[in-house]
C-alpha cells in the first residue's frame, strides 16, 4: 500500500471530541460511510451521529489540516468497565499509525477515569494490530450478539 508522501504522523492531530458543530457530523457520517461501517446505523435518523457521539464515554477524532480522517469511541458505565468501538481510519491515513494513536488516546482517558477492564470485539484481520496495543484474546469467552428472530414461534 502506498501513501501520500505529504501525509505523516506528526501532521494528524488526535484529540477528545468534546461538542459536535454540523461540520464535524457531516465528517464523522461520511468517515462512516467510506469506512464501511454505515450498515451498522439507520442513515434514516438524521440525528444518529449525535447519539452516537452522546451517548458514548468519549470520542476521538484524528485530523489533517481540520478534516477528520480518523475516529473511536469508548462506551461505559464510567466506573468499572468499558468497551472501545468503532475505531476507523480513512484508507489514505492507514498505516501512519492514526488508528494507534486513536486507540491509545481512548485506553489513556478511560485509565484516567480508573477504569480497569476495557475490551472490544476486534473486525476479523485486526486482531494483530489490537494485540500490539495491549489486547489478549478471552480465551474461553464467546462474543455473541442478540438478533432477533424473524417469526416468534413458541
Amino acid at each position: 500500500m502506498t501513501h501520500d508522501k505529504a501525509i505523516d504522523e506528526p501532521s494528524v492531530e488526535v484529540r477528545l471530541i468534546r461538542q459536535q458543530d454540523p461540520s464535524f457530523r457531516s465528517q464523522l457520517q461520511d468517515l462512516y460511510r467510506h469506512t464501511g461501517w454505515l450498515e451498522a446505523h439507520d442513515e434514516s435518523n438524521d440525528n444518529w451521529i449525535s447519539f452516537l457521539v452522546s451517548g458514548s464515554f468519549c470520542c476521538f477524532g484524528a485530523f489533517h489540516e481540520e478534516r477528520l480522517v480518523g475516529f473511536g469511541r469508548a462506551i461505559s458505565d464510567g466506573v468499572s468497565d468499558a468497551y472501545i468501538q468503532d475505531v476507523m481510519v480513512a484508507d489514505a491515513y492507514r498505516g501512519l499509525n492514526v488508528g494507534s494513536r486513536i486507540v491509545r488516546a481512548l485506553l489513556d482517558e478511560l485509565q484516567q477515569h480508573e477504569i480497569k477492564w476495557i475490551g472490544l470485539i476486534a473486525a476479523p484481520g485486526t486482531a494483530p494490530f489490537y494485540r500490539r496495543l495491549g489486547f489478549l484474546t478471552l480465551t474461553g469467552h464467546v462474543p455473541m450478539r442478540y438478533q432477533e428472530k424473524e417469526n416468534h414461534a413458541g
